[in-house]
């Protein structure tokens, strides 16, 4: 001590923490570009591999995606991206392609936004919107399965 002021304390930096995080279930890592046509739309350039508990779907290198589907109105709340874009995603690839059932890719997608650290309110709220309002696209994209 000089003068009776204390010395400073050493200033410490927060640890370093990852620019990505590997998220268990996925074999691989989102790589998106945007895509030539409409401004709302995102192609992957690399397949998405994700393996759950029974099932492992793979979307595909080209594959389009809007990520979430929310009306611009609600953007301040749930933008099309954040810690639920893996999520966003897969529900895309499997409403396109009906390899499960609408509910089977509904809980998929809720299974992985809870895994990726989205907000559990958050979760329960996008969830219930596909459940809710889901029903029209999967009818108009000609998905296999009905419910």
């Amino acid at each position: 001590m000089r003068g009776g002021v204390p010395p400073e304390p050493a200033l410490r930096s927060p640890p370093l923490r990852p620019l990505s995080v590997t998220l268990s279930g996925f074999l691989s890592r989102l790589v998106l570009t945007p895509s030539g046509g409409r401004g709302d739309l995102w192609r992957l350039t690399e397949p998405l591999i994700y393996q759950g508990a029974d099932d492992t779907f793979t979307v595909p290198r080209g594959f389009e995606t809007d990520l979430a589907s929310v009306p611009r109105l609600f953007w301040a709340l749930f933008p099309p991206h954040g810690a639920w874009t893996l999520a966003a995603v897969v529900h895309d690839f499997l409403y396109v392609t009906g390899q499960v059932s609408r509910k089977d890719a509904d809980g998929v997608f809720l299974r992985i936004m809870v895994a990726s650290g989205t907000k559990l309110w958050r979760a329960a709220v996008m969830y219930r919107m596909v459940r809710w309002f889901g029903r029209g696209i999967w009818a108009r994209k000609g998905s296999a399965p009905t419910e």
